[in-house]
């Protein structure tokens, strides 16, 4: 994305997030559309909430995208 790479904003997401996302999204007969609501769902809007809520002034985060015990996704 390209707003992250501005605020030079690296994800290093988890194997268990990856597959939660194909889990859910698995739609074969919509194509990648079930996907693209699933990353905008499940990382885009955590990502969002972690970074109203976590200002920084670095020049560069790398960010861990993992999952809690409830399949939420946890930024930190």
């Amino acid at each position: 994305n390209n707003r992250l790479i501005e605020k030079q904003i690296s994800l290093i997401v988890d194997d268990s997030v990856k597959a939660s996302i194909c889990l859910e999204a698995h739609i074969p007969e919509y194509g990648a559309r079930p996907l693209r609501r699933a990353i905008i769902n499940k990382i885009e809007n955590s990502l969002t909430d972690y970074l109203l809520k976590n200002p920084f002034d670095t020049n560069s985060k790398i960010l861990k995208v993992t999952l809690d015990e409830n399949n939420n996704v946890i930024i930190q």
